[in-house]
């Protein structure tokens, strides 16, 4: 039986894989259309192969499936195609069928658009984006009207962009296979490209307090001939997102309707110093196409205002201060403000990162508070047309571990302690957030023991959540003391750039000094000197000896140029990766600065040049930052967001030597002892604002920390932070928005600086220029805004008008260089917007007079 059993096995293995052979000696080539674009009849051809095929049949592919007729082995035959049924070639050897060929081409719906464009109305200069996509015809090719060929022999998929000049077109696609060349596919987009448009407000000046406000301001403006054009008033302040964006505002009234292409015409005539803005609204009716330009009319004044003043009293724990700004204070401290203001109507109180602590207060009053956060707090006055003067007034700081430890137990009851979150620890998340924590005594010492009572000094973490506060309990404090044989890596960037002169650079390297020969035996130092150069002054090593006989102690003399801050500090992290075994150690970056950035620009090629290219290499290669801000003017937002970002930390405004020294020196001591602070957020992948509360022994107090729980280069809050870092000023704009609805990419970079009363490009400026004009060659999006300045001796009108010849001088240059003239745009603002306010020296005045470019998209 098992042998019967195994014999009809075989057998029927036998027939099957016959009847597989023979089913793969058997086959048909037929030549049919892919693709029709209309009910047609075409002629089909079919050879076969297989030495034993009996029969070949055409059938009908319906819902019936019936045979036609049985045809030759080889042959031609005409049939009709609906686009609705079609047919199939079937085999046969014998009864069985053995392979079908469908012949069923597909009937295309002409109506459908296979050539798409991104936008059908662009502005002259920028790039037409086309596309097709079609899987049936294997040969397609582009023109521009009915004759003018752009492409030829393209495949069915394809996209690609091109620039027009201004004018109306038609773009035209035609698709087709050789072997049936009338049936063409063709596919047709209209496109306008308008000319530049252009849209400003003369302002009214007045040379002196006699001057009347009697003219008007007067409206100009140049747009596209194909345009309907209408004018608006913007009936309150105008946010720039509408700018940026070219959004009309809903708020307006109509001024003038179907203005011509090109004209102006007079406006309101300004009561006081008021503003007002303006909308020019373009469209096209026919095309549902508008777009929207913005200016503003305002009073420029050429002289000084003796109508408005301010004057304050300040009293730090009782005790008066004669100081009328920038009075020295630390966190925890009863400050009380007295006030009187001429000329303003109210004022206004901010804290380090521009938070309003009062939004409303009189022109004239008292206030008492506490400060928290370290950094400069803001006065602001507001006059009847909104207009904002701002004055530092307090810069608050919190006493650092400078040495030294004391337990809790040896304080009075009432000793205030200060706490500091120095870094953040996302290794764990989302299972936990830790904070490393640093808490002095008023003199500096770190104070033991705090984790012995549970949550009496470390309360509970608090987050904003979906508009209500979200409270997260401590999981766990810990007290840790790192070993000091545990080796950690410190790069210094230490900034020479012009604005460091004087008491800055000299108190900048006494603390260097200080900070090599307080050094650990284990830990790896390197260091960075910059201003529009970058020079690595020492290698990372552990050798303090090495160290010593490298950096390069020479104040300005070696440097004193622009600012290429954000480049310096790339290039830091560039060192740290490069460092043998990197991935062992904790990697810091020390950067010593004021944190003003007019120069990375020139490194595009090689470093990042922005805060968010910054942001995102420095967290790829797990670099944490730790920023000294340095000198009078810092620039505290730029900073403190950079410090954020690298959950490191941003430590209080510095100017004496002996302060800097203490705090510099003690980093690698600081860094090594902390209570780490752990809790379990909600989890959500943003950026995102956590509270701390603590108790310091006299109040509840909450500790602010921003913490990015998502990988940086993910972050749209890069963008933001980019785009405020150059909207960021409270009382005006650096950046003058001649090219609208664009969005600045790069801040304002100095690329040339100019002789005495001379508008003459200096040859060390040239290959500064080259390389602008390099990168807006690779990238024709980009456009240029170009602003000249000059120093603050002379005519102002003069001055305007010199200011105006360099930025044009740089504009010739970089046209000279293949630019086109369109994608430039310039302005002279003569003495506006000095580096320096004073120049006392030389080179000061020189620093002034100068050219600055932003790159827009």
């Amino acid at each position: 039986m098992k042998n019967t059993f195994l014999l009809l096995l075989l057998f029927f293995a036998f027939i099957t894989c016959s009847e597989e052979a023979m089913a793969q000696s058997y086959g048909v080539r037929v030549e049919a259309p892919r693709a029709l674009v209309r009910p047609s009849e075409e002629i089909i051809s079919w050879t076969t192969r297989g030495e034993k095929l009996k029969k070949v049949e055409l059938w009908l592919e319906d819902a019936n499936r019936q045979k036609i007729e049985d045809l030759p082995l080889e042959g031609t035959k005409k049939l009709f195609f609906d686009g609705k049924n079609g047919y199939y070639i079937a085999l046969r050897a014998g009864k069985q069928v053995f392979k079908r060929y469908g012949i069923q081409p597909r009937l295309i719906d002409t109506t459908e658009q296979a050539l798409q464009v991104e936008k059908q109305v662009l502005v002259e200069g920028e790039e037409l984006r086309y596309q097709w996509y079609q899987p049936y015809f294997r040969r397609c090719r582009l023109f521009l009207g009915d004759s003018v060929m752009i492409a030829n022999e393209l495949p069915n998929s394809y996209r690609n962009q091109l620039k027009l000049p201004a004018g109306a077109y038609t773009l035209r696609l035609e698709c087709w296979n050789d072997d049936y060349p009338h049936h063409k596919l063709v596919s047709t987009v209209s496109v306008r490209v308008l000319r530049e448009p252009s849209f400003s407000v003369e302002p009214v000046y007045l040379h002196s307090p006699l001057d009347s406000l009697n003219r008007p301001y007067v409206a100009r403006w140049e747009v596209d001939s194909s345009l309907e054009v209408n004018l608006y008033r913007v009936n309150e302040r105008l946010n720039y997102g509408y700018v940026r964006a070219g959004m009309p505002h809903n708020d307006t009234t109509r001024l003038a309707s179907h203005l011509p292409a090109v004209g102006s015409i007079p406006l309101d005539t300004p009561s006081k110093h008021q503003v007002i803005y303006y909308m020019l609204e373009t469209r096209i009716p026919s095309m549902q196409y508008a777009h929207y330009l913005y200016a503003k009319g305002e009073v420029v004044q050429t002289y000084k205002d003796t109508t408005k003043a301010w004057s304050f009293k300040v009293s730090i724990n009782g005790q008066a201060v004669e100081k009328k700004a920038n009075i020295e204070a630390f966190s925890g401290d009863v400050v009380r403000i007295e006030w009187q203001s001429k000329g303003y109507v109210r004022a206004a109180f901010f804290d380090p990162g521009w938070n309003a602590i009062e939004p409303k207060m009189p022109a004239k009053g008292r206030y008492t508070f506490i400060p928290t956060e370290s950094g400069i707090y803001h006065f602001v006055f507001y006059d009847e047309e909104k207009k904002a003067t701002g004055i530092p007034l307090l810069r608050v700081q919190k006493p650092l571990a400078t040495g030294g430890v004391v337990k809790i137990e040896e304080l009075p009851k009432q000793h205030r302690l200060h706490f500091q979150i120095i870094e953040t620890d996302k290794s764990r998340y989302p299972e936990q957030i830790s904070f490393k924590v640093v808490v002095t005594d008023s003199v500096g010492r770190f104070v033991s023991g705090l984790d012995a009572v549970p949550g009496k000094y470390f309360k509970k973490v608090i987050e904003e959540w979906q508009g209500k506060p979200a409270e997260y309990s401590i999981l766990s404090v810990k007290e840790v003391e790192e070993d000091l044989l545990r080796p950690k890596v410190f790069v210094t960037v230490a900034d020479y750039s012009g604005s460091m002169y004087g008491q800055p650079i000299i108190v900048q390297e006494q603390a260097i000094k200080a900070f090599i020969e307080a050094k650990l035996d284990a830990d790896y130092l390197g260091f960075v000197q910059f201003d529009d150069r970058l020079r690595r002054t020492t290698h990372i090593t552990q050798s303090r000896d090495t160290i010593a006989g490298t950096y390069r102690f020479a104040g300005l003399k070696e440097f004193g140029g622009n600012t290429a801050l954000y480049a310096a500090i790339d290039e830091a992290v560039k060192m740290l990766e490069e460092m043998p075994g990197k991935d062992k150690y904790e990697k810091y970056i020390v950067l010593l600065t004021d944190g003003y950035e007019n120069s990375s620009f020139a490194y595009w090629r090689t470093h990042a040049f922005d805060l968010k290219q910054l942001a995102i290499h420095a967290g790829k290669a797990g670099v944490k930052l730790l920023i000294f801000p340095i000198g009078e003017g810092v620039n505290f937002f730029t900073l403190s967001r950079l410090a954020e970002l690298l959950d490191g930390l941003f430590f209080p405004v510095v100017n004496r030597y002996e302060q800097l020294k203490e705090v510099y020196r003690n980093v690698p001591r600081l860094l090594r002892r902390y209570y780490l602070v752990s809790f379990k957020p909600l989890r959500k992948d943003d950026w995102r604002e956590f509270q701390l509360e603590v108790w310091n022994q006299v109040n509840t107090q909450r500790l602010r920390r921003s913490v990015a729980t998502i990988p940086l280069d993910q972050l749209p809050k890069l963008d933001d932070f980019r785009a405020q870092e150059q909207e960021f000023v409270p009382s005006e704009s650096k950046t003058a928005h001649l090219f609208n609805g664009k969005q600045v990419i790069v801040p304002p970079q100095v690329i040339v600086h100019f002789d005495y009363n001379s508008s003459k490009l200096l040859p060390q400026a040239l290959p500064a220029l080259d390389s602008y004009a390099e990168f807006m060659k690779k990238d024709p999006l980009v456009v240029a805004e170009l602003y000249g300045y000059t120093d603050l001796k002379g005519d102002d009108e003069q001055q305007i008008k010199l200011s105006e010849q360099r930025a044009k001088a740089v504009f010739d240059y970089l046209v000279k260089k293949g630019i086109q003239a369109e994608r430039i745009r310039y302005k002279g603002f003569g003495k506006a917007h000095p580096v320096w306010k004073e120049e006392k020296e030389p080179w000061q005045a020189a620093e002034n007079r100068r050219v600055e470019i932003v790159l827009l998209r």
